[in-house]
């Protein structure tokens, strides 16, 4: 994948993103029946997820190292600030197959040099991990974005 393919997918990818049929099955965790503190620290790490997420994906997309070396600092910069329980249960899955894969293909991490990582990964296995990364970045933007239309409708609904 070129430096030029990846913000034409980056792209590509946000024009998709607002498909929501797939969401219609999602049920988001911490807002049925749960206290409006754990409804706040749902919304927070799923925030945080975003953040993360779109971060990644922006430095994926604006970087002009190789796939290899983006997937590295996926790993090391916004990968390390997120954990399974910070996404929706239905999203959790696809962010422990994508971490797991980040994991065996760089660790051990060289302390201070951790190009000497990127041995055991080639160049086709960090594109699909990029591509992964977008997709699951894709995902929990919609079902945040379900979710805000949902409780709009719904605030909608009891003033009538």
């Amino acid at each position: 994948m070129s430096n030029r393919t990846l913000p034409r997918l980056y792209e590509s990818l946000l024009a998709r993103s607002g498909n929501l049929e797939r969401d219609e099955k999602l049920k988001c965790r911490g807002y049925s029946g749960r206290s409006k503190q754990r409804n706040a620290a749902c919304r927070m790490r799923l925030n945080n997820c975003i953040a993360r997420l779109s971060e990644c994906v922006f430095e994926m997309a604006q970087s002009s190292k190789s796939s290899r070396q983006k997937v590295l600092n996926a790993f090391t910069k916004q990968f390390g600030g997120l954990c399974a329980s910070d996404f929706p249960p239905e999203l959790a899955p696809q962010f422990d197959e994508i971490l797991g894969e980040m994991k065996d293909k760089l660790l051990p991490l060289v302390p201070g040099n951790y190009r000497a990582s990127l041995g055991t990964m080639s160049s086709r296995d960090a594109i699909q991990i990029i591509k992964k990364i977008c997709s699951l970045y894709i995902e929990v933007s919609e079902y945040e974005l379900h979710h805000r239309v949902e409780k709009v409708s719904a605030a909608a609904r009891r003033k009538s």
